[in-house]
């Protein structure tokens, strides 16, 4: 093992340890004289100092590929999508409480930055051999022949699957998943930088992903599918789902079968044009990702229901009458982090700005108003008025206006 790490490692062990009896407690560990079986002791020693809460979460990134690079977020929202977050009598949100366990996993030198990319982190191959080691077995490595899914135990009652995508995706190779009964985790991952998508045999998503039924987490992200068959929306345990970058153009009304759905990712998906209404079923959603759409031209009043978890919500597209409009957008109180509101211009009249009360979404720090590209309607509200009526929370940390026609800027308390 490279002295960097395993000094970085058994620092983390010491650090919460005060006393020099904590300390001889861990150079008198009997982990010291087992047999390594390729995992040096210094590893096992800091997996078993780690608290409980945290082991089955770090075990889980196991299904990271090596060298793969992440960022926080993701990571988080896997393991809600595994439900290590699901703490009882917890009053913290999930979101925060995983941000909180990876800081300590970091901390503990079980995650390390890329070097020169703050938000960018690695495992060292060591610590993910670790994970691997800790996690039983539980997550198969389809990392260069797809046909060693043929040696997955059928019987194991909680499993998770990740691969590289492939150029071309044939049923033959995934026929063996639909024996796992315990399959919780269908996670491609694209090679960096991978274009074009790769391409999925449609059998697979039409006979085979029907039959997984306790997926908790699925993505097709990789792929250049163009529907979302409504079978899929049929795995009604499903927590994660993940399309983006696919080529979809909509999502079916079925979507709405997805009861306990907490994460859906569209972003990215150039040509979705619409969103169906039935997505106010989705009363569990907490990440709605429709970032980089830029064929969206509306959205459903219904997503204004969304009220009570909904805290990612990266853009509110206004298109008038019968759909989702500033007055409609004011009780999602609980978005954080950015938001984006496009074609102010759209907004029914001024007092829709005012009931808007973004000032309540105190989570908020990027806000951007834009009135959008077109030709000035006699009948449009000018954008600087509805910019002047909307007031901002104070923890706002970087509001944007596009498209701004005035001549002064609005005052915001």
């Amino acid at each position: 093992m490279r002295p960097s790490l395993a000094s970085c490692l058994l620092g983390g062990i010491l650090r919460p340890k005060y006393s020099e009896s904590e300390w001889k407690d861990v150079l008198d560990s009997k982990i010291w004289s087992l047999p390594q079986e390729n995992i040096h002791p210094v590893l096992r020693l800091s997996y078993h100092h780690l608290p409980s809460h945290l082991r089955n979460p770090f075990a889980y990134c196991s299904v990271l590929p090596k060298d793969y690079e992440f960022d926080q977020n993701e990571l988080v929202l896997l393991w809600m999508g595994k439900c290590f977050l699901d703490v009882p009598n917890e009053q913290r949100r999930k979101e925060d409480l995983g941000h909180a366990y990876f800081s300590k996993l970091l901390s503990s030198s079980f995650f390390q930055r890329k070097s020169g990319r703050d938000s960018t982190f690695v495992m060292h191959d060591l610590t993910r051999e670790l994970a691997n080691f800790v996690s039983g077995g539980v997550c198969c490595h389809l990392e260069e022949e797809i046909g060693h899914c043929t040696e997955v135990p059928i019987t194991q009652k909680d499993f998770h699957a990740y691969f590289f995508c492939h150029e071309y995706e044939v049923f033959h190779d995934f026929e063996s998943f639909g024996q796992v009964k315990g399959l919780r985790t269908f996670l491609p991952m694209s090679v960096q930088n991978q274009s074009p998508p790769s391409l999925l045999s449609s059998k697979i998503l039409v006979e085979l992903l029907p039959r997984l039924r306790n997926l908790r987490t699925l993505s097709l992200s990789c792929y250049s599918i163009i529907e979302l068959p409504s079978s899929v929306c049929k795995l009604i345990h499903l927590l994660h789902l993940n399309l983006s970058g696919t080529l979809i153009l909509t999502l079916p009304p079925s979507v709405s079968d997805l009861l306990c759905l907490e994460i859906l990712c569209i972003n990215k998906c150039s040509f979705i044009h619409d969103l169906p209404s039935t997505l106010e079923d989705l009363s569990n959603l907490r990440h709605l990702d429709i970032s980089d759409i830029d064929q969206l031209k509306e959205m459903p009043v219904e997503i204004g229901e969304l009220i009570h978890l909904l805290q990612t919500l990266p853009k509110i597209v206004l298109s008038g009458v019968d759909n989702l409009g500033l007055k409609e957008s004011r009780q999602l109180k609980q978005l954080r982090h950015s938001l984006a509101i496009f074609y102010l211009q759209n907004t029914a009249n001024l007092d829709d700005a005012t009931e808007a009360n973004l000032w309540c979404m105190s989570e908020l720090q990027d806000l951007q108003l834009s009135r959008g590209s077109g030709t000035v309607n006699s009948q449009d509200i000018c954008a600087k008025y509805v910019i002047a009526r909307l007031q901002t929370h104070h923890n706002l940390r970087k509001p944007k206006i596009e498209s701004y026609k005035g001549v002064n800027f609005s005052y915001w308390k």
